[in-house]
């Protein structure tokens, strides 16, 4: 092998041991997750077709769920993972009827779940999420 070869070979090298290097850093699969399911309630009863967002106050990525017909969700990481990140969470909440637009036009109760909550910015719904916390009442009233 001429040496102009060997050079390109070994920057090649480099760069993509570089790159491996970078990307570890920054990936997020081997964070230890928090598993978490529960129900969402209001007035006591619980709450179905909810999408509920989970967004880390110290950074990262953000979970979600989606509540079936008795108000229960288990939240998802990323596709096939299951969890969240432990610690302080903000939650941002979405009706999931896609004509139903305007909170005011909604019915009871997500009109005032989703003017409570559906705004990132203005919601305080915050939640603590502890690495030994398995299941959670989510009191939406």
């Amino acid at each position: 092998m001429n040496r102009t070869r060997k050079t390109l070979m070994a920057n090649r090298l480099f760069f993509l041991l570089l790159l491996g290097v970078a990307t570890t850093g920054c990936s997020e699969s081997g964070t230890k997750l928090v598993q978490m399911s529960g129900v969402a309630t209001f007035d006591g009863k619980p709450v179905p077709a909810l999408e509920l967002r989970f967004y880390p106050i110290r950074g990262g990525r953000p979970a979600s769920a989606i509540t079936n017909g008795l108000g229960e969700f288990r939240v998802a990481f990323m596709q096939g993972k299951y969890g969240m990140l432990p610690g302080e969470q903000k939650v941002q909440i979405r009706y999931l009827d896609p004509t139903a637009t305007n909170p005011r036009q909604m019915p009871a109760p997500y009109n005032k779940i989703i003017q409570k909550y559906g705004d990132l910015k203005r919601t305080e719904l915050t939640l603590t999420i502890k690495e030994d916390q398995a299941n959670y009442e989510l009191q939406l009233d």
